[in-house]
């Protein structure tokens, strides 16, 4: 039986248009100031902020001298609310603002708004890892030495992530912006269309699908250079942001798959049966020939260790229902 479609999607979740309004008025002087923060769609590309700022000051006017009134109105465009910390950062690095950044958020330079293109990184840098050892006598010697040359791209970038709820089609979004390009790696799995406000899932091909698993393997390392975090980072900024420093014109987000740790799993069980046992030799340790000694402190012990069990049964339970 050939699969029934439905008539239409089901309806997303309505979202809010939040507005911040504050003024200030006294001895006949107004200021005013109102933001206003909407989302066109469920894709938090759509995002815009918008804002306005008035001041007015009056005079009463004397027998003396006239009164007067001064007032001032700036209404900036409509744009990305990009953090300040985010374009200082760009600032930084000599590289142009996004397109429509607002005013309010951070003064921007005479010149230093460009129209913003593609392919726009940051200063390339070139560092060179050295490691030598070696060791020689009289009649013999023996050196080794390994040197590592490393391009990358130095520049902030940012990352759009998102997490699906437990029967919802669209990921909850949240842009994280990283000023330092060390701090980055995490993984691939989702596209955003925003003009459509959808999210597709990206088929990749052999070759994408290896990227992620070295992607993946990078973010798992206990232990990652900074060399590594970087040549990430030029990587995503080029492949999931299109090289553009614009939230609106990035193609990729990423998805958080959230799992069990095995080995986290691990210490949480073995701690507990571990702590029994410490506490219990420490209790026996005051009389080993005691019985009542070592009926209190083998007792306790147990106590330790069943708390440790139920809490493996509550992970058992857990996990169970989270893979349903």
């Amino acid at each position: 039986m050939a699969d029934i479609s439905l008539q239409r999607r089901a309806p997303t979740k309505p979202i809010p248009k939040i507005s911040w309004l504050m003024f200030l008025e006294m001895y006949g002087a107004r200021m005013h100031y109102e933001e206003i923060l909407e989302q066109a769609n469920i894709c938090i590309r759509s995002q815009l902020v918008y804002s306005s700022t008035s001041s007015r000051i009056e005079g009463q006017s004397t027998q003396q001298e006239p009164g007067f009134s001064a007032e001032r109105n700036i209404n900036n465009a409509p744009g990305f609310p990009y953090p300040r910390a985010f374009l200082d950062a760009l600032r930084g690095y000599n590289l142009p603002y996004p397109e429509h950044v607002q005013q309010n958020i951070i003064q921007v330079p005479v010149g230093a708004r460009m129209p913003d293109n593609h392919d726009i990184r940051g200063p390339l840098v070139s560092t060179t890892d050295e490691l030598g050892a070696g060791l020689s006598t009289n009649c013999f010697g023996m050196t080794f030495n390994s040197t590592v040359v490393s391009e990358y791209h130095l520049q902030p970038i940012y990352l759009v992530i998102g997490i699906f709820p437990r029967g919802h089609v669209n990921p909850q979004e949240k842009v994280v912006y990283v000023q330092d390009p060390k701090e980055f790696l995490s993984q691939l799995r989702w596209g955003c269309d925003l003009e459509k406000g959808t999210h597709e899932s990206v088929d990749l091909d052999r070759d994408g699908v290896a990227d992620l698993v070295l992607l993946l393997d990078a973010y798992t390392h206990w232990n990652n250079s900074d060399i590594t975090a970087l040549i990430w980072a030029d990587w995503i900024h080029q492949v999931l942001n299109n090289s553009s420093h614009d939230i609106r014109k990035g193609s990729y987000s990423l998805e958080l798959v959230l799992g069990w740790s095995a080995k986290r799993i691990s210490i949480v069980v073995m701690l507990p049966v571990l702590l029994s046992l410490a506490v219990g030799i420490w209790l026996n340790s005051s009389n080993w020939y005691d019985l009542d000694t070592v009926q209190t402190a083998w007792g306790t012990a147990s106590y330790i260790a069943t708390a440790g069990g139920l809490t493996a049964a509550l992970l058992g339970i857990l996990s169970s229902i989270a893979d349903r």
